[in-house]
């Protein structure tokens, strides 16, 4: 088949997989030139420069769609009506402790980084607990345990999301609609309230992240500042008084403005008319042509995300400053855009802070004084169908910045990696070193003649340095069990923890002492698979996954410890597993409602079943004693079952526990722990769970 070449062809480089084997191979340093420049960062100096590296970006995807509606469309044999297949197919398709004094001890948010906070749906200072529901900030007083009450509400815009408190403030991350532009009063569905629910008022526009800061110093809460942001929540940490989000922009996705290829293959005059490959091939250059116009259409406001604060009562936007936008090369990356939005936790005075990186990251890392942006390599789609390689392999691009004491984010370079990341647990930054954890997922390109090859995997844990043009690869270990994925990692000190699987779970110990000599210590092969790992202590792993058998067959959820004092020869000593196979936990893919409480050697974790009828449900908060030599012992499980009567339509609906009313956060104060769901919060001794010294029901 004879395939159109475009401007595409600069997205063409060598594999660096190839260039990371020859590394191995010969014991070379890993440095090169498609490891570091390839992925940089451009700053543009000017406005216009910024609206021309973007206009860049968005012709190279245009050619990406291009040669893909050409090759399913106007191609022999291909997925479109022109290939003679239905046109379906390519639509878009303690008791006496003194309130004075206050509880000595009690939990914190579970954290990657030590000093570095994490936002959450709870946070406690041991006298209050803070809980988000809905689009409402609960303030319970939380100390003495049997005297916990309400203390009061606090409404907040659209559905809140994650929250910090300290210092007396509270920073709570919500979506909301454009604040500029009124609800349409015609969408509000509040004659559902009769059965225990209702919709909200619904605005049109762009998708707003508010930023709302409450002050908790006098009594009844009170609103602080305002700020909202242009795009969707995906993470945050502060640093002290300083506090920086994480937001994604879907809505700069170029097809929103594009015009539908779908219109001009087959617009209503002839809809039904089948399309000979000549034709098709024009009307899909047609839609080219129009869809590079509305490129240039766009003026550079656009493309950049709006920024508005409420300041004494009147919305005013935020100023662009294009310098603090960084490009990639045009293609290279996904549609939308990165920000990095930084707002001060008790100055309100103190400006806001924005960086904007093109292309949306998927995972993020934050240690003390360094941030990383993970984005996978947009192009590979492109290389695997059209480009010149016989096998094309899945990158992921880092980009490293320095967070500043005023709230700067400001960039450092960039590198690219083989294979793709889980989790923000995936990277770690020690001494200047980046270090990394992939699966890399190799295909053999699938050509003309449709031949289906599996794509191959292979894990890796590498090492990065900062170079003149960039992070360039300085260690690497050999490939880690090939054919398999990795499902956890825990960067310890000079240790790397990595836990793969396919039918066993081997749990790998890397040496990172040296970055420029990594070594695979030892291994360990066990059944099942581990989702996160926690540091029990030096020698010591916690962890929470799934069972399986010998075949791979994954079962109940399963916690286990493992010894690595021998690091030649890590152990498994003690693991409990749950017997029902369809229970799972939050906890498994959300570190933050895994809370371990060092003080009394304590784990709470929400645990959900349907059962195998799907018709038997159960949520609870599981409690276990967790001792490196004695193992678990299970202290009880709080169901909050009751806390969900009158809330439900009707006796035996289901459809309420769909939407978040299941536990989802354990909270210790002291000798006590809180349970914590949506319908309200349950107390007990942890030394006698079998009798509740509190309950308080939250407002629906």
């Amino acid at each position: 088949m004879t395939r159109t070449r475009t401007l595409l062809a600069i997205l063409s480089t060598t594999s660096l997989a190839v260039g990371l084997a020859a590394c191995e191979s010969s014991g070379d340093d890993p440095r090169g030139p498609d490891l570091g420049s390839s992925a940089e960062l451009r700053a543009p100096q000017t406005c216009d420069e910024l609206l021309s590296d973007i206009q860049a970006d968005a012709l190279a995807k245009i050619e990406m769609q291009t040669e893909q509606y050409l090759d399913w469309y106007a191609s022999e044999g291909g997925y479109g009506r022109a290939g003679g297949l239905d046109a379906a197919a390519g639509a878009e398709a303690d008791d006496s402790g003194s309130r004075s004094e206050g509880p000595e001890s009690y939990s914190e948010t579970n954290t990657q980084v030590e000093g570095v906070d994490e936002a959450d749906i709870v946070k406690t200072d041991g006298e209050h607990i803070y809980v988000l529901s809905g689009n409402q900030l609960h303030i319970l007083d939380s100390w003495p345990a049997e005297e916990t009450s309400l203390e009061t509400s606090f409404e907040l815009d659209g559905y809140a999301h994650e929250m910090f408190v300290a210092e007396g403030r509270a920073v709570v991350f919500s979506q909301t609609a454009d604040p500029r532009i009124p609800p349409d009063e015609d969408t509000c569905g509040r004659e559902y309230e009769d059965r225990g629910y209702y919709y909200p008022c619904y605005s049109y526009g762009s998708q707003f992240t508010k930023v709302t800061v409450v002050d908790l110093n006098e009594g009844e809460p009170r609103l602080s500042r305002e700020v909202w942001f242009e795009g969707y929540y995906r993470t945050s940490r502060r640093h002290d008084t300083q506090v920086r989000a994480v937001l994604n922009n879907w809505s700069y996705y170029l097809g929103y403005d594009l015009p539908n290829v779908w219109e001009y293959l087959y617009p209503e005059s002839d809809y039904d008319r089948e399309l000979s490959s000549i034709e098709a091939r024009a009307r899909i250059y047609r839609w080219r042509h129009a869809a590079i116009a509305a490129a240039y259409a766009r003026a550079l406001e656009d493309w950049l995300p709006d920024a508005v604060e409420r300041v004494e009562g009147t919305l005013t936007e935020l100023p662009v400053d294009c310098a603090s936008y960084y490009v990639t090369r045009p293609g290279l990356v996904d549609y939308g855009m990165t920000q990095v939005v930084g707002v001060h936790l008790t100055d309100g005075s103190a400006p806001v802070t924005r960086t904007g990186v093109w292309g949306l990251a998927h995972e993020v890392y934050s240690g003390a004084e360094t941030l990383v942006l993970a984005q996978r390599d947009y192009s590979a789609w492109w290389r695997a169908w059209y480009g010149d390689e016989d096998e094309v392999s899945d990158r992921t691009l880092l980009h490293q910045f320095t967070l500043s004491a005023d709230g700067r984010t400001l960039y450092d370079g960039s590198g690219m990696v083989p294979g793709t990341i889980i989790d923000q647990f995936s990277m770690d930054v020690r001494d200047g070193v980046l270090r990394v954890a992939t699966t890399e997922t190799t295909w053999r390109v699938w050509r003309e003649d449709r031949e289906w090859v599996p794509p191959t995997t292979e894990n890796r844990v590498l090492t990065l340095e900062g170079g003149e043009n960039g992070l360039y690869i300085v260690g690497a270990t050999p490939a880690l069990a090939e054919g398999e994925r990795i499902f956890s990692t825990r960067f310890m000190g000079d240790r790397a923890y990595v836990v793969t699987f396919e039918q066993v779970d081997p749990l790998w110990v890397i040496d990172l002492s040296n970055p420029h000599d990594l070594e695979v210590l030892g291994e360990l092969h066990i059944p099942g698979f581990s989702n996160y790992m926690h540091p029990l202590d030096e020698d010591h792993l916690l962890t929470i996954g799934r069972d399986a058998d010998e075949d791979g067959t994954v079962r109940g959820l399963a916690l286990q410890i493992f010894d690595v004092s021998d690091e030649m020869a890590p152990t498994l000593d003690h693991k409990i597993v749950f017997a029902d196979r369809w229970g799972y936990s939050e906890a498994a893919w959300d570190h933050k409602a895994f809370t371990f409480y060092d003080h009394l050697g304590l784990l709470a974790f929400p645990y959900l079943s349907w059962g195998s009828d799907w018709d038997s449900y159960h949520s609870s908060l599981e409690v276990f004693e967790v001792d490196a030599e004695a193992g678990f012992r299970p202290v009880g499980s709080i169901d909050h079952t009751a806390l969900l009567d009158g809330i439900c339509a009707t006796e035996g609906d289901r459809s309420c526990r769909y939407y978040g009313l299941n536990v989802r956060r354990g909270v210790f104060i002291e000798d006590y722990v809180y349970s914590i769901s949506h319908g309200g919060v349950r107390v007990h001794r942890v030394d006698d769970m079998s009798t509740e010294v509190a309950t308080v029901r939250l407002p629906r």
